[in-house]
């Protein structure tokens, strides 16, 4: 198993939407599919993206995703436990997080 040890503020930590207005993450709370739209951005960070969901324990989860066109990706949610994960967004040398409620 993969495990994250690092500590992630959560309370003050900013939302990605805020640090990336590029980067949209919906619906949260998720019941089945989770999109990420990437508006502006390249074509070339899109095919470098890596994707890493994680939940609160630090344990990595099966991640399966689809790419459905115009910069948006599809992540298939439906055989996650309910409960909170962290979304790990790795493109180019920055990696932004987002906090996903799977109900």
């Amino acid at each position: 198993m993969d495990y994250i040890v690092a500590p992630v503020p959560m309370a003050n930590a900013p939302e990605i939407d805020e640090m990336i207005p590029q980067f949209r993450v919906y619906p949260n709370p998720v019941t089945q599919e989770l999109t990420l739209e990437m508006n502006g951005h390249s074509q070339e960070l899109q095919k470098g993206l890596k994707l890493s969901l994680f939940d609160a324990k630090g344990i990595k989860a099966d991640l399966h995703w689809v790419w459905t066109g115009s910069g948006q990706l599809e992540i298939d949610c439906a055989n996650l436990i309910p409960g909170i994960y962290i979304l790990a967004i790795e493109g180019g040398r920055k990696v932004f997080y987002h906090r996903v409620s799977k109900l």
